[in-house]
């Protein structure tokens, strides 16, 4: 028979619950606590209530990181039945039903989605983010890439970090401070040395920018790779990217399958399947299977392929029928934003850029004796501070700004017998002065070596003096601190030159060395020496990176010389006092921010009202001449082709049967050139019209239409050039005479171009007036694909006008609409490639004008587009239809 049990009186208890809370740290059972390790390897502590959302956390974790564009990033964490794959945060599930287990719950915070193209992306700070991600990939050998690339890839992180290349400054090795990537050899090093000197002039943005448009062309770029086996059992990754789903065996690519290829993807068990397309000589779709490691990894992957095709493929994700009463399989579906509509909400929010505080990179030293690398002691603006006063340094002694070393025992006996005074006007004699000689000195940017005698001697004879050899004033005392575990002291510093405030203590975080050091540092106290280097004249990003750079290395003692007590009421603080005559930091700093905005806006709308104006001008000027005429008198004066510009290429006997028309020939100096091939001609010039309201360039190819004999020339052009973006303005044709000869396929036919497969993936007729292609081109060589987009306006007829011109406005705002976002150059062709070509870059350049409230002169548009083309907008019938198009949009 068996016996209930019941707990005595006489029993001990002990409460399981409230010691695992304790060990938590967290003494609310209604609170968890969630740490997210960050990019740059600092930790944010957060404390939110149980039945918070994954909503709620990346919201403050975005926030905290002032980030606008969001929809790219978010929080993943490692699950333990599938250890190998990320498993991110979702939002509208709670977090302790995600993450099993007692808190605290540790979430890291990466990038989620790869942008397509970084020149998409609004602001600096995002792609910062992206950088980050893509140079911690790189270390962990997570994005592999070839020997020269990589080497690329690091000298644009040198620029970024160290600025320009200058002998004097970087000599042999100081590429090895560096780590970049896992087996970084001596030969990488000095090929990425030679790479940073042609960065000259690159601000740490742009560097960041140019790194990512080489990174965004390697073959593993924004692709999330699963385990996978075959049903051979051969070991298998598969990716899943913007483009679609590729296997890679043995680091190798094997197969591809575009998302416009693929019916289905779904899963069943530890099988995952994707359903194919058939081809035009197959009767049945294709059925290809994997096997998965675990149930979950197989899961995880369909997700994965319902985010990724939801989000790089739709301009809105689809809405769900959660009404139906049965449902086979899973109901999961993608529910956060697009990249199509994260990139328009960014466009359309546009807010003052915000300030970007960035993290250097770890430094090493390697030893002469093993050869190993360690941690060296580096002042980071070193080389910035030399240029500003090369005094500062003397080739015999260390440098003065120096850091001090770990704390002997006559430090700690400092800190045991001295106590803080809460006087302002203290006595010099019973300040702790701040004693130069007891500090190991170390040599900034080397190796550690100590004063000269006769130096020691010197500092020890007028200890007095504060590390830059001032003498302090009253009222001034010595604190300092040593970084715990985490390289961290605990405060926040407001002010500096670049604002012209002071610079004081607004935050002291409790249990850290800021709070428990004694003497006790207090907020409102003002900065005055930092290490004996003077706060004059340095900037906040400066101070704060100087602060940073002592607290990379443990051992690292910070000395602040401080004024007690400047934003503070006298006697102790208690929480509810504040002081009645002086403004607190905060409150100072964030008058002065006010400030400085309501001048910068009242800037902006002055400069506003006078660009409006000057167009207002513009436009009366441009009906004017119209009514006139006298704007066909001016553009028949003006030359088609500009003088000294020469075509001899065009002309070369080898090259003439290219030209549609022998009058129409480009000029050399902005010639398309092909790369490969027997040569390089092709009847094509590069135009770019600049916007310097908008700070944009809007890049074209102005090509003829393709003859049938230069087809395959014209698709290795659109290759060559990564252009996406196909713009026909003619027929093929027209009058009984051939325009243009068609140079896509049709149906399911494929059409080959040397080492160049095109196959038309989708037809849609938007209008009578014109007509949208997708085309997907893949280079056979390379195994590498692209979608390319071509939009062809049927009614126009050559020399003459449009037949509705509201359907050719629509017309060039699909033609804006597609181009948005690229930095690739748009292919414009009609016949010639002059005459409606001319007319449309006309055009879709006079709108952004408008747009950015910048003044519009016809003929000046002209002169520059035939400055790189001649003929373009080859007739007078032409500039009549542009005048009229540009009246029509004005009212």
């Amino acid at each position: 028979m068996s016996r209930k049990f019941r707990p005595v009186s006489q029993s001990g208890m002990y409460s399981v619950r409230g010691s695992e809370i304790a060990r938590t740290g967290n003494s609310n059972p209604q609170m968890i606590r969630c740490v997210v390790e960050l990019l740059d390897d600092s930790e944010f502590i957060i404390d939110l209530d149980k039945d918070s959302k994954g909503e709620v956390l990346l919201n403050e974790v975005f926030n905290h990181l002032d980030l606008q564009e969001r929809e790219f990033f978010g929080l993943h964490y490692f699950a333990p039945d599938s250890p190998d794959n990320l498993v991110w945060l979702r939002e509208e599930k709670l977090i302790r039903k995600q993450r099993k287990g007692p808190p605290p719950y540790i979430f890291y915070y990466g990038v989620r989605f790869f942008v397509s193209d970084p020149a998409k992306l609004t602001e600096d700070l995002t792609r910062y983010y992206f950088y980050q991600q893509i140079k911690r990939d790189l270390l962990t050998g997570r994005l592999p890439c070839f020997y020269d690339t990589a080497a690329e890839l690091a000298s644009y992180i040198l620029q970024a970090e160290l600025g320009d290349y200058d002998p004097k400054l970087h000599l042999d090795g100081y590429v090895g401070e560096f780590r970049f990537i896992p087996d970084q050899t001596d030969d990488f090093e000095e090929r990425a040395s030679e790479f940073h000197k042609h960065h000259v002039g690159q601000t740490p943005a742009d560097a960041e920018f140019n790194f990512l448009e080489v990174a965004k062309n390697l073959d593993l770029y924004g692709v999330n790779l699963h385990c996978a086996q075959d049903n051979q059992g051969t070991e298998l990754f598969i990716g899943v990217s913007a483009l679609g789903l590729t296997v890679y065996h043995n680091k190798c690519k094997i197969n591809f399958f575009p998302w416009s290829k693929i019916i289905k993807v779904c899963f069943k068990r530890k099988r995952f399947y994707i359903q194919i397309r058939p081809d035009w000589n197959e009767w049945k779709d294709n059925v290809i299977a994997f096997q998965m490691p675990t149930y979950r990894a197989t899961k995880n992957m369909w997700k994965t392929c319902v985010e990724y095709h939801s989000f790089y493929r739709t301009h809105c994700p689809k809405p769900t029928n959660n009404r139906r009463l049965f449902r086979m399989g899973s109901k999961y579906r993608f529910k956060g934003k697009t990249e199509y509509q994260a990139i328009e909400e960014s466009r359309n929010h546009v807010r003052p850029e915000p300030k970007i505080v960035r993290t250097l990179s770890r430094r090493y030293s390697k030893r002469s004796d093993s050869g190993t690398w360690s941690r060296s002691l580096r002042r980071l603006d070193l080389d910035r501070e030399f240029e500003k006063d090369p005094s500062l340094f003397n080739e015999k002694h260390a440098p003065k700004f120096h850091y001090s070393s770990a704390p002997n025992s006559t430090d700690k006996l400092d800190k045991v017998n001295f106590r803080r005074s809460n006087s302002t006007s203290g006595n010099v004699g019973s300040i702790a002065k701040p004693s130069v000689a007891q500090d190991n000195h170390q040599k900034t940017g080397r190796s550690s070596d100590s004063l000269d005698s006769k130096n020691s001697d010197e500092c020890d004879e007028d200890e007095t003096k504060v590390g830059n050899g001032t003498t302090p004033q009253e009222g001034l005392m010595t604190v300092k601190m040593d970084p715990d575990d985490k390289g961290r002291f605990g405060f926040n510093v407001q002010g500096g030159s670049d604002i012209e405030l002071p610079v004081i203590v607004s935050k002291i975080a409790p249990s850290t060395p800021a709070d428990l050091c004694v003497p006790q540092l207090q907020e409102g106290d003002e900065i005055v020496y930092i290490n004996g280097q003077s706060m004059k004249g340095l900037a906040h990003l400066e101070i704060v990176e100087l602060i940073r750079s002592i607290s990379c290395c443990k051992n690292q003692t910070l000395i602040l010389t401080i004024r007690p007590n400047v934003f503070a009421s006298q006697g102790p603080r208690s929480i509810n006092d504040s002081p009645t005559h002086v403004l607190s930091p905060e409150q100072y700093i964030e008058n002065e921010r006010k400030h400085e905005q309501d001048i910068i806006i009242a800037k902006k709308e002055k400069a506003e009202a006078r660009d409006e104006e000057a167009l207002r001008v513009s436009i009366e000027q441009l009906r004017e001449n119209l009514d006139s005429g006298d704007l066909l008198v001016y553009f028949q004066e003006l030359y088609r082709k500009k003088p000294g510009m020469s075509m001899d290429e065009a002309r070369k006997p080898e090259n003439l049967p290219k030209n549609r028309y022998r009058d129409i020939l480009p000029y050399d100096d902005t010639r398309v050139k092909l790369l490969k091939g027997n040569s390089d001609y092709i009847n094509a010039n590069y135009v770019n019209m600049e916007i310097p309201s908008r700070h944009i360039v809007l890049t074209y190819i102005a090509a003829q239409g393709p003859l049938e004999k230069t087809c395959g020339d014209f698709w290795q052009m659109v290759w060559e050039k990564e252009s996406t973006l196909v713009i026909m303005l003619t027929t093929t044709m027209e009058r009984g005479r051939v325009k243009c000869h068609q140079y896509w396929p049709e149906g399911d036919d494929t059409w080959t171009f040397g080492n160049l497969e095109v196959v038309c993936t989708k037809i849609r007729d938007f209008s009578p007036s014109y007509v949208y292609r997708e085309m997907y081109v893949t280079n056979n060589k390379s195994l590498r694909s692209r979608v390319i987009v071509q939009l062809q306006y049927l009614a126009w007829p050559d020399h003459d006008v449009p037949e509705d011109a509201t359907d050719f406005l629509e017309f060039v705002h699909s033609v804006r609409h597609y181009r948005e976002g690229t930095s690739t150059p748009v292919v414009v062709h009609c016949s010639a490639g002059v005459g409606r070509s001319g007319v449309l870059m006309f055009i879709e350049t006079a709108f952004a004008m408008i747009e950015g409230a910048e003044p519009v002169y016809p003929l000046e548009i002209v002169r520059k587009m035939r400055d790189q083309r001649g003929s373009l907008i080859q007739t007078p019938v032409n500039i009549v239809c542009l005048s009229c198009l540009l009246r029509y949009m004005t009212g």
